[in-house]
């Protein structure tokens, strides 16, 4: 175990090398189900619905999570100054490639999952492990360029973020389900879903308590600056 978390704490000192080795790995866990299943396809357990072929991709992306943590905030991929944070406009086109690669492959796969030949599926699964590991590089580069002026409403989702993050999945697949039909387009959707989640979990998270990071996964160090 330790020499996993050693390994996964090296692969996170550098941007480009952290981006292949969270690609290869959620292409492992994802791409196998995807291709021979559906992308498409649902489980539900009571009010909890997920996408079966992102089960494991999910996981990947949590220990992924705990694997840069576990570096050190402010070190490796985390540091305000590093090369991720400098580089955050190449980490946006190449989101925005992901994104294009996604959505143009995914259009040749409409229709019967098992009917569309199994080179489209290739592609399609693999343009979303691509474009899901550069959209949160992305993330991540913009936030560490440009987040670094503390409000103290920021402060308290920063506090609670954790507990959001717990709280957050029922409300939001409920609330895509209760706008399915609407005749409101996409973006106004997501952005409703979005604000009414984050509305709901935020204060709910912040009445429970801050649930803390670090003595949940204690591996966790935070780096002040001096």
């Amino acid at each position: 175990r330790d020499r996993l978390f050693a390994a996964a704490a090296h692969a996170t000192q550098q941007p480009l090398r952290f981006f292949f080795a969270l690609a290869a790995v959620s292409a492992l866990a994802y791409m196998p189900l995807a291709v021979t299943f559906s992308p498409w396809g649902w489980t539900n357990f009571g009010p909890v619905a997920f996408e079966t072929t992102r089960i494991a991709h999910y996981a990947v992306y949590f220990l992924a999570g705990y694997a840069v943590g576990a570096a050190g905030l402010g070190r490796g991929v985390l540091d305000c100054d590093g090369p991720l944070a400098r580089n955050w406009a190449k980490w946006l086109a190449a989101a925005a490639l992901g994104f294009g690669l996604w959505a143009g492959s995914s259009t040749l796969t409409l229709g019967a999952w098992h009917e569309v030949p199994l080179p489209a599926r290739f592609l399609a699964a693999a343009a979303l492990v691509l474009g899901c590991a550069a959209g949160c590089m992305f993330a991540l580069a913009l936030a560490l360029r440009f987040g670094r002026k503390r409000r103290a409403m920021f402060d308290s989702l920063s506090a609670n973020a954790y507990g959001i993050y717990l709280l957050h999945y029922v409300p939001a697949v409920w609330l895509q389900f209760a706008l399915l039909d609407s005749p409101l387009p996409a973006v106004a959707k997501g952005a409703i879903v979005f604000a009414v989640t984050l509305l709901v979990t935020w204060p709910l998270a912040a009445a429970i308590g801050n649930i803390s990071l670090r003595s949940l996964l204690p591996g966790i160090k935070r780096v002040r600056s001096a």
